[in-house]
């Protein structure tokens, strides 16, 4: 069994043993107390907006499309997406709840909780996957209560794995670079980045724990976006400084009082009355 299983499973362990607590059936959680090997942070890939773009646009009419788009525009785990159910989504306000999460354990599909407390939020979707989920909504036609958004005919939640092997595929297929599909998640922060997205926003889409976490996995990116914005910045206050329409008044008056000889003229009738 790899280390990143084991991870999982203990993860969904967690999330059961946590809400056995607060419902009272039991007085402590014993996972808590396990120590799991360090898991290897495997070397992020991440794609430009054309290859992005490429994905999106040879996809169309792929099976399971939504769920790259949600992953690379929206930045959610591929947990989060397979784990969206019908009443989680407000297309009118083009919004999707994340309340859950599919994982896998010992090989089978398993209903747990997000990653973290703050990865149950609302993100906000773009007119485009709105509209596509929308017309997908329109083709699913009947939908049960608790129905999930991506299923298969007989109306079981997509397999985790299966959608990632067949995303492997389809990649080499395109002829893009290889990647994981949670890369997909990468790419969609550090695009946002790029683009100026605050990080504070990218932290809160992407759903993690803290910020620090958000600035520890994209410093390089994050380093560039700050670059850029002070750069901006001191661009727009040298421009300032440099507008030919201001003249230097007040160089030589370190008090900033300006000089108005013009005022002064208009004094000197009435004090040379006063001496005369």
């Amino acid at each position: 069994m790899s280390i990143a299983t084991l991870h999982r499973i203990h993860a969904t362990l967690m999330s059961a043993l946590n809400t056995a607590v607060r419902r009272g059936l039991r007085p402590t959680n014993p996972a808590a107390l396990v120590e799991l090997p360090r898991t290897e942070r495997h070397e992020m890939t991440i794609w430009t907006t054309t290859q992005a773009q490429t994905l999106l646009h040879r996809t169309r009419e792929h099976r399971w499309h939504l769920v790259y788009r949600l992953l690379l525009i929206c930045g959610l785990r591929r947990g989060e997406t397979l784990g969206i159910q019908w009443h989680d989504l407000d297309l009118e306000a083009k919004t999707v709840h994340i309340r859950r999460q599919l994982t896998l354990v010992a090989g089978q599909t398993a209903v747990g909780s997000p990653k973290s407390a703050k990865g149950v939020r609302t993100v906000h979707l773009d007119d485009d996957t709105a509209a596509v989920l929308d017309t997908h909504q329109r083709a699913v036609g009947d939908i049960s209560p608790g129905a999930f958004v991506f299923q298969d005919e007989a109306g079981i939640p997509l397999d985790p794995a299966a959608v990632s092997r067949q995303f492997t595929i389809l990649v080499k297929e395109l002829g893009l670079p290889p990647m994981w599909l949670h890369d997909l998640r990468h790419t969609s922060a550090s695009l946002g980045l790029e683009a100026g997205e605050p990080i504070t926003q990218v932290s809160r889409r992407l759903g993690h724990s803290t910020i620090a976490i958000t600035g520890d996995i994209y410093t390089h990116v994050s380093s560039q976006a700050a670059q850029e914005a002070v750069d901006t910045l001191a661009g727009r206050i040298g421009s300032h400084l440099r507008s030919p329409n201001r003249s230097n008044t007040y160089c030589h008056h370190p008090r900033g009082v300006r000089r108005r000889p013009e005022r002064t003229l208009l004094w000197l009738p009435f004090i040379s009355r006063l001496f005369c």
